[in-house]
């Protein structure tokens, strides 16, 4: 079993990449919201004037 379970071509660790997944239908949070390095780097910009 743990053969099985380590092998790369295990497609429970690797499923169809032709089939969609849960995340690759549905937005995540953190895509629709800016992250809290993204707005350090727009006060930074902001300080620099760019």
């Amino acid at each position: 079993p743990l053969l099985i379970i380590l092998n790369p071509a295990s497609p429970l660790l690797y499923p169809d990449p032709r089939l969609p997944t849960p995340d690759s239908r549905l937005p995540t949070p953190d895509s629709r919201l800016p992250t809290p390095d993204s707005r350090l780097t727009l006060l930074y910009n902001n300080q620099l004037g760019v």
